[in-house]
This record gives C-alpha cells, structure tokens and sequence, in this order.
C-alpha cells in the first residue's frame, strides 16, 4: 500500500517488521490501488480429473475461502504437488 500511495519501490517485507521473513503479503499487479493475492487469484477454478489428489484438495481449500490473503509463507508451507499449481506471480 506505501508503493501505490506515492509510487515507492519499498521491499513490504522489510518495512513491516524489518525482517525479510515472508510476514507481508505479495503484491500482485502495480495499478493505482495495488490488490493483495488471495487464494482465488493464486489458484485455478478446477484441475483435470488426472491431476493430483493432494493438488485437488488444495484448489478445493482455496476455492472455499478466495478472498484469504495468500502469503509468500503460505505459498512455502503447502506440499509439493499445490505449489505445482500455484499461479507463477504468487509464488
């Protein structure tokens, strides 16, 4: 939000605890309002029938809550198979 009130290029990270430790929440997009990712852009509606089970249940969750921040931390806690699916600009 300090980045899209007056054009700054601040890391968010360091500046809200001064610890490059993933507690920000990623930007996506660089229009005048900047959007948090959430799950519901970070995600697929659905996978192929073929895709993992584990990968399924991922997009399920976040299909049930699209509008949870999604947060570079999240992003490393889930298992492999849901970070196989993550969109590339929240990961």
């Amino acid at each position: 939000m300090i980045n899209a009130f007056d054009g700054l290029t601040l890391d968010c990270d360091r500046a809200d605890d001064e610890t490059d430790n993933g507690s920000c929440p990623l930007l996506v997009g660089t229009d005048s309002t900047g959007f948090f990712a959430t799950n519901g852009s970070c995600f697929p509606d659905s996978l192929p029938d073929s895709a993992p089970e584990q990968a399924k249940i991922c997009v399920g969750l976040a299909n049930s809550n699209p509008d949870m921040v999604f947060t570079p931390t999240i992003y490393q806690d889930l298992p492999e198979e849901c970070k196989a699916i993550v969109y590339p600009e929240c990961r």
